[in-house]
């Protein structure tokens, strides 16, 4: 049996028909079209048979699951919808002459719009939850859910609907401190009166003594001041103006057998400098020793002696001390 050609497309169809409406006859066609001469007379047949040069609709293979297969699979699986496929086809074909495969049984719960997944696969979002809450020494107070940005009128409101009932429960006799912090809704000037009218003990801003230096701590609407002492400054008086430091006795000599020592103390950590003018020590004999540290037995980051000027020396940190040692010869 010869090998089936490639059928012909619509578009040489139709000129095939063309000239035979024309009159020319079929070999004529065929020399002209460059097609066999039964390729000719089929395709005339067809025209003239149905008046359409369309292919029939093909009908395919046959289904293998008749629709009663079909309510009969989805009822299957609608009974137990964890199942998965091996197990679903196996119970499908418990009852089937003909088994079918697992491909033939997922096509057709496609069709009948069952999906792969039977619990959805959770979204990509993080859920977000405000809670408000207190810890005592003596036990905790109530979780309270917080909806939407909290404010000053909320948090009053969650002050008086659950921190009361807690100093209740847990102090009696009113020996209570409580904390909050620094956040803006805490320092609210409507949140303090609330809490100056109601004799709320609160542990303020202040209480931590957050300036250096001797500085003064005041509450203020949304936080806390420092004021700060002669010759320092920085929101919490932890910088020092520059100060000088001078030999016992400047201008005149110095004395022998001396031991003097300067403590730097900057508040906080930072970088202290210090930064020579003038210098004239007996050398080898007198010695300034510059220590990292709040006392001689840190760090040595420096030894200096003679009349050179040293550079200038550095220490990072909170504390710097300084010691001047002269023997009994001769000062300078």
């Amino acid at each position: 049996m010869a090998p089936k050609r490639k059928e012909l497309s619509l578009s040489p169809k139709n000129a095939i028909a063309a000239l035979h409406k024309a009159g020319m006859k079929g070999p004529d066609i065929a020399r002209q079209m460059r097609h066999l001469l039964p390729t000719i007379y089929g395709v005339l047949n067809r025209f003239k048979g149905r008046g359409s040069l369309e292919n029939k609709e093909r009908t395919g293979r046959p289904n293998l699951l008749t629709p009663r297969d079909t309510r009969k699979l989805c009822t299957t699986v609608k009974s137990d919808r964890k199942r998965p496929l091996h197990e679903i086809t196996a119970v499908f074909n418990e009852s089937r002459e003909e088994p079918v495969s697992k491909r033939t049984v997922q096509q057709k719960l496609c069709e009948e719009g069952f999906k792969k997944r039977v619990v959805k696969n959770p979204s990509d979002f993080v859920l977000q939850l405000m809670i408000w809450g207190c810890i005592t020494y003596e036990g905790v107070g109530t979780i309270t859910v917080v909806t939407g940005n909290i404010n000053a009128f909320k948090y009053i409101e969650i002050v008086d609907n659950f921190v009361w009932p807690v100093m209740a429960r847990h102090f009696p006799a009113d020996n209570y401190i409580y904390q909050g912090d620094n956040a803006p809704v805490h320092m609210a000037k409507i949140v303090k009166d609330y809490i100056e009218q109601n004799q709320l003990h609160e542990l303020g801003p202040c209480i931590s003594n957050p300036c250096f230096n001797n500085g003064s701590c005041t509450v203020s609407e949304n936080s806390y001041n420092c004021s700060c002492p002669s010759g320092t400054h920085g929101s919490c008086c932890q910088d020092l103006f520059h100060q000088t430091i001078t030999s016992p006795g400047y201008p005149l000599n110095y004395g022998n057998l001396m031991s003097n020592e300067w403590y730097i103390d900057v508040g906080i950590r930072n970088t202290i400098e210090i930064k020579f003018t003038f210098f004239n020590l007996e050398k080898g004999y007198d010695f300034l020793k510059i220590y990292n540290g709040p006392s001689t037995t840190y760090c040595l980051v420096a030894k200096l002696t003679g009349l050179t000027l040293p550079a200038e020396v550095s220490v990072m940190g909170r504390y710097m001390t300084m010691g001047f040692t002269s023997d009994s010869s001769s000062t300078h």
